[in-house]
């Protein structure tokens, strides 16, 4: 794997130690490298319009079709990830929302991302 260092984010917010910006490096920036090019809205950062996903914006419904375009979507941004490698994804469907989690493995070390969808309007 390659050396990959960035500023720890939570929330949307650089997260602070001591008098500077909390860094992370390897897998834990890869993780959240992965984790930003699926929630940021693709199209939404000007300096890269192709940079992100429209993960967020999917509808939760008949659990196939959403199956179907999540794991589209997961395609599409994992193929810029070649350090990293999906396992598992696993879907629960309850009666207001999909949830989606996706098992991912880099440097063998395996990481779970956490999706939740409603359903209706």
């Amino acid at each position: 794997m390659r050396r990959k260092m960035d500023s720890r984010l939570q929330n949307g917010d650089y997260v602070l130690e001591g008098t500077g910006i909390q860094t992370i490096v390897d897998v834990d920036a890869l993780i959240q490298s992965l984790y930003l090019s699926l929630v940021i809205p693709r199209g939404s950062f000007s300096l890269n319009e192709e940079l992100g996903s429209n993960i967020l914006k999917l509808k939760a419904g008949a659990l196939k079709n959403f199956k179907f375009e999540f794991e589209r979507i997961l395609r599409e941004v994992f193929f810029d990830f070649n350090d990293v490698m999906l396992q598992r994804i696993r879907y629960v469907d309850e009666e207001e929302r999909i949830t989606a989690q996706i098992d991912v493995l880099v440097d063998e070390e395996v990481r779970t991302l956490d999706f939740e969808f409603a359903k209706g309007g």
